[in-house]
């Protein structure tokens, strides 16, 4: 059966360790803002899928929109939470309302893991995970 409701989750990015020192949600290192060529494969399965391992439910009409209420631009990265170092898709929300570019994957089956990275503009090369959020999930 697929789905006939259109399920837009809008992750607005607001910084919630911000005001702790040195707090940061995750204690991996930050990677460079391109995907790295095994990205660039579970990025493509993500977003196509592979014959036979999509479920059998129209998940195509969900999507994870990103909007930014901070003062700064921040990158935005999406990640299985099975593969947590595996990033499937990348953006840059612009500051004060910036949307970055939806993801839209075809087969939604998740948790996700989505993360807001500071960026030069804010941080110069001392990059820093802003916040995380775990068990990001589409509605079936």
């Amino acid at each position: 059966m697929c789905c006939s409701v259109k399920f837009v989750f809008r992750v607005i990015a607001v910084p919630l360790h911000l005001g702790r020192m040195g707090s940061t949600p995750s204690a991996q290192q930050i990677a460079p803002p391109i995907l790295t060529a095994e990205e660039e494969a579970a990025a493509y399965v993500a977003l196509n899928g592979v014959l036979g391992d999509t479920p059998a439910e129209c998940l195509a009409d969900s999507k994870l929109l990103f909007v930014n209420k901070t003062c700064w631009p921040c990158r935005v990265e999406v990640c299985r939470a099975t593969h947590p170092t595996l990033r499937v898709h990348l953006c840059t929300a612009d500051a004060k309302g910036g949307v970055g570019k939806p993801f839209v994957p075809k087969d939604a089956r998740g948790p996700w893991i989505v993360r807001f990275v500071s960026t030069e503009d804010r941080d110069g090369s001392s990059l820093r995970v802003l916040d995380e959020l775990h068990d990001v999930a589409f509605e079936t």
